[in-house]
């Protein structure tokens, strides 16, 4: 996936600009537009309000949502981020996105993806 949405769009606007003029080509492109600008992740807020732990970092990538590296805490009892205060696992990157007004979290890993500026 293509990381910087505006270089995709310049490549895609040049390529239609070998075709004829057309409402429906126009329309689709306003669609695609708006779709685009809805694809903005999570605000800072909402992050922080949906993290599950201690928040280390935020990369927001437009397109794609937010990369939050995060400490978490298991939920065992008995374990050791449980007992002591401070305590936590990680860190652990996730993805923060936002679709149809709810954000949700995946879990990426111990590493960033290459790709992610």
């Amino acid at each position: 996936m293509q990381s910087d949405n505006g270089v995709v769009l310049q490549k895609a606007l040049l390529l239609l600009g070998d075709l004829p003029e057309s409402p429906r080509i126009n329309q689709a492109i306003k669609l695609l537009l708006e779709e685009l600008d809805n694809e903005d992740g999570p605000s800072q807020d909402e992050i922080l309000s949906a993290a599950k732990g201690q928040v280390d970092e935020i990369r927001s990538v437009r397109g794609q949502g937010s990369y939050v590296l995060q400490r978490i805490k298991c939920g065992d009892p008995s374990c050791h981020c449980m007992k002591k205060p401070g305590d936590y696992h990680g860190p652990y990157w996730y993805l923060f996105t936002k679709k149809s007004g709810k954000t949700r979290s995946k879990y990426v890993g111990k590493n960033l993806p290459a790709e992610v500026p």
